[in-house]
């Protein structure tokens, strides 16, 4: 999803009891996973639009060659797979909900700190 979507008042609900711009928080977030997978790709799996509301069924993966979230690069391809919903007025982006399996990225760049078991 492109910054310059969001409306000023962009709201995303995965962040609770968050103080600050939802959209700086969103936008420094996705600057922080292109440094750490600059060559992360997300396929769309499925796309359904009713009223206001956009779906997508996605999946992912990159490789970690930046550090992430405190974590040195591994080298490793990682994956994930999720659903994003988001709400739409006048062609701009309101709300954002995401459902997905990034716990499993963590569990990826440990196992790959561990190295081989």
């Amino acid at each position: 999803m492109s910054y310059s979507t969001q409306t000023s008042s962009f709201v995303n609900h995965e962040l609770v009891d968050v103080v600050g711009s939802h959209r700086e928080i969103y936008k420094q977030a996705l600057t922080e996973t292109r440094e750490a997978f600059p060559d992360w790709e997300t396929t769309i799996d499925d796309l359904i639009a009713e009223g206001n509301r956009v779906v997508a069924r996605w999946h992912g993966e990159g490789t970690h060659t930046g550090e992430a979230w405190g974590i040195p690069p591994t080298g490793r391809r990682m994956s994930s797979t999720g659903i994003t919903i988001v709400r739409v007025v006048r062609g701009r982006i309101t709300d954002f909900w995401k459902k997905d399996d990034s716990a499993s990225i963590w569990q990826q760049t440990e196992d790959a700190e561990q190295g081989p078991r």
